[in-house]
């Protein structure tokens, strides 16, 4: 855990140091105290790496069985087109492919296709693509919607490593119901959690690791009600 939480830290610190270059006045207090306390919480991370690193040293292997049950599964595969290392300046209408009818809206941080509101009666309905990026031009999450509806996501650490990935059902705008397997990553491209959905309710493996990849535990869900749990096994001494 130590090393990834090193790296999403130190990429912490850059993005609050190229927000400070263009803050305006109002927004320099509050970057500066974030600024201090993620580096205060590095120092301690760092202070604490020995111990962590002892109790890692003193874990058992797994039993061949217990590692193959906690292996990953591929994460599921979402149609995005759009590579993870792009930055805002590289955006262009072509790379976003609106569908029909929709209309493209940008600003420093945000990159949209949406179906236009009426004037004073509606506000624009994501339609297509959404991408929004950090202070410092990378990418932060890419989101497609269906007139309003989320159907995809994937989310990035600071690092610009992908930090998570997942499918959508909802019917209704601004709900968020998960379906099929979610994976999320730790900032050095372990994966440290995947989870099974149906609907919006846990339905099938949820699974946690280390961000070494050490299992931690999975537990076997039926429509959001816990009916098992597995722990890993360890060979003996």
């Amino acid at each position: 855990m130590a090393d990834a939480m090193r790296h999403e830290l130190e990429a912490a610190i850059g993005e609050l140091e190229a927000a400070l270059v263009d803050a305006g006045p109002e927004l320099r207090p509050s970057l500066v105290q974030q600024l201090a306390s993620v580096r205060q919480t590095l120092a301690l991370l760092d202070a604490a790496a020995p111990a962590i690193a002892a109790a890692r040293a003193q874990r058992r292997p797994l039993t061949a069985d217990s590692a193959a049950f906690f292996q990953p599964r591929p994460p599921a595969v979402v149609p995005a087109w759009v590579p993870d290392g792009v930055t805002r300046g590289e955006v262009t209408p072509a790379l976003m492919r609106c569908p029909e009818g929709a209309r493209l809206y940008e600003d420093a941080t945000t990159v949209a296709c949406a179906n236009a509101g009426h004037a004073g009666v509606t506000l624009s309905v994501p339609h297509g693509l959404t991408l929004r990026f950090r202070a410092s031009g990378g990418l932060e999450s890419q989101s497609w919607y269906e007139r309003g509806c989320l159907r995809w996501e994937i989310r990035y650490h600071a690092n610009g490593a992908r930090a998570q990935v997942g499918s959508y059902v909802g019917t209704e705008p601004k709900t968020y119901v998960e379906h099929g397997l979610h994976t999320r990553w730790s900032s050095a491209g372990v994966v440290v959690a995947q989870a099974d959905w149906l609907d919006g309710v846990r339905h099938g493996w949820s699974t946690l690791w280390e961000d070494d990849g050490y299992p931690i535990s999975a537990t076997r869900f039926e429509r959001g009600v816990e009916v098992e749990q597995v722990m890993p096994d360890v060979a003996a001494p």
